[in-house]
């Protein structure tokens, strides 16, 4: 029996802000099941931790392989400059 992984880019948005996380993943569940999984941002998890309440997460895109899915979230870190945006947690 094979193992299969599944990766996929996400995008977590603080539904009081409208802040977002914008990040890649790859785990041998499908993505739609993975909703535990809610990024690796420090800044991100110290907002869940006042109001896990207020974020959702959504997959935005899913790919056959990783280096396709850093591909995507590379594209969308540039496209949405989420180093400088102040819109966003990454």
């Amino acid at each position: 029996m094979s193992s299969s992984i599944y990766h996929y880019t996400y995008i977590i948005t603080n539904t009081t802000n409208q802040m977002k996380y914008i990040g890649v993943r790859s785990c041998s569940c499908l993505s739609e099941n993975d909703s535990d999984y809610m990024g690796s941002s420090k800044s991100l998890d110290e907002a869940m931790n006042e109001t896990p309440e207020a974020f959702t997460k959504s997959i935005i895109d899913t790919f056959p392989t990783r280096e396709i899915a850093n591909s995507n979230e590379q594209w969308l870190h540039e496209t949405y400059d989420v180093a400088r945006n102040s819109e966003f947690f990454n």
